[in-house]
């Protein structure tokens, strides 16, 4: 159930980002800011054996990748969320000596613009310490057009809207960074450092012409949105890992720590015609995020035969959310910008969640291997907003993740496959936040519909 595809010395690593060279991965989607597998659904994304997030992924610099996991039917080691796992393996570091890398990638479309990207990366080894820095640069111009149309059919009520929407995007600063630190105490342990990050600094303008025809007549918005958007993402890990016997049993152990900062300044100006009327406004979307993510996690793996393994381990984490969203109006005949109480809110999120797990696989006879496990979880969370009104929610459960998997080899051309899982969907925190998206007086995007 897990395809390897290598990346060092092949095409795929000639990748612009790490995005670009999951697309080109079998049996693997990337769309809209989600990754798929293929008959599975959404996955999640694992860093040399430990969960990331869409974030994180995104600032993984190509230079740095060895091979891709891609692995359609994950023990319970991996967390519940995924139904299936993409686990990206980087680079080991090189016996001894200095090794260092710059490449520079331009694209040119007709369409969205120019856009550069600038990569370097840097090894050093001498003895039992390594070391290891990259950076990577995107500059330039994206483009994305999207034609919606509405219509109520209804004589008596009958509504036409026809909305076109042109993100001009400026890319100021799209760029990622990080250093690592590994001592090696000996063939069967090290304990590795790491920083890394990427920062987003997004300009341009998004434009909005939306023409709405009623019984009453025609109306037309045109909304243009000057961008000024700043993520700054940061995450560090220590791990330490040994080989205990000479079976290749191994203990591993390792923190994250993972901190997101976004700030939205979006300067909105609206014109609008209606009765041969003209209506002007001015708006202003300000927004400010910060999430903080701790997580440990231990694995202990006892090798007991050839064909026999034990795994088991523990895992906690916990995060928090504080964002706030001013959405000021102001006409343009007094320019003094008000507070809209119902695009305005605030929000505070807290999440806790425990997890036990163990997977123990081996072989009947020479045709049939198995792995049976399961994953206990405890889960609590309460979450604090005021968008339509004060709302708190708060909530303790938990959840017991059984995973079996058979696998019959009949004959060199025949085999057969059968598994269950058990899953649980969690959003990515920062869906959680329920900022406003604004395209023009009758489109916004508030939150996520999709939440239970």
């Amino acid at each position: 159930g897990t395809i390897d595809v290598n990346v060092k010395g092949t095409v795929l690593a000639t990748s612009s980002s790490v995005n670009e060279l999951l697309s080109r991965v079998p049996n693997v989607v990337v769309a809209e800011g989600q990754i798929s597998v293929l008959g599975k659904g959404e996955a999640i994304i694992y860093l040399n054996g430990i969960l990331i997030n869409y974030e994180r992924f995104a600032a993984i610099p190509v230079s740095q990748i060895a091979k891709i996991e891609v692995i359609s039917n994950p023990s319970s080691k991996y967390d519940a969320e995924g139904k299936a796992v993409v686990n990206i393996i980087t680079k080991q570091n090189i016996e001894n000596g200095i090794m260092g890398s710059a490449s520079q990638h331009v694209t040119v479309s007709k369409f969205a613009g120019t856009s550069t990207n600038t990569l370097l990366d840097f090894n050093y080894s001498k003895g039992k310490f390594s070391f290891i820095t990259n950076y990577g640069l995107q500059l330039g111009k994206g483009r994305e057009l999207l034609y919606t149309t509405r219509t109520r059919p209804n004589p008596d009520e009958y509504m036409k809207s026809v909305l076109t929407t042109d993100w001009r995007r400026e890319y100021n600063n799209y760029s990622n960074f990080g250093f690592g630190l590994q001592y090696t105490f000996s063939e069967k342990s090290y304990v590795s450092l790491a920083y890394s990050g990427n920062i987003e600094d997004l300009g341009g303008v998004v434009e909005s012409r939306n023409s709405i025809t009623n019984n009453t007549g025609n109306s037309f918005y045109a909304t243009d949105i000057a961008k000024n958007d700043v993520l700054l993402n940061q995450f560090v890990n220590l791990n330490y890992n040994i080989i205990t016997d000479p079976k290749g049993s191994s203990l591993f152990i390792g923190t994250q720590y993972s901190n997101y900062n976004g700030t939205i300044r979006d300067f909105i100006e609206e014109n609008s015609l209606v009765d041969e009327s003209n209506i002007q406004k001015y708006l202003k979307n300000n927004v400010g995020s910060t999430i903080n993510i701790v997580a440990a996690q231990a694995d202990y793996s006892k090798k007991i035969k050839e064909n026999t393994k034990l795994e088991m381990g523990a895992k906690y984490s916990y995060a928090t959310i504080k964002s706030g969203t001013d959405f000021l109006i102001a006409n343009a005949d007094d320019m003094i910008f008000e507070p809209d109480d119902e695009l305005s809110s605030d929000f505070k999120y807290n999440e806790k969640i425990a997890a036990a797990y163990f997977t123990f696989g081996s072989t009947l006879g020479e045709k049939v291997n198995f792995s049976v496990g399961a994953r206990a979880e405890r889960t609590n969370y309460d979450l604090y907003t005021n968008a339509n009104g004060i709302q708190k929610f708060g909530k303790s459960y938990g959840n017991f993740f059984p995973n079996l998997l058979l696998n019959f080899d009949f004959s060199e051309d025949w085999k057969g496959h059968f598994s269950y899982v058990s899953r649980i969907t969690r959003p990515r925190y920062q869906a959680l936040n329920p900022y406003v998206i604004y395209q023009d007086p009758f489109t916004t995007i508030e939150g996520n519909p999709n939440l239970l």
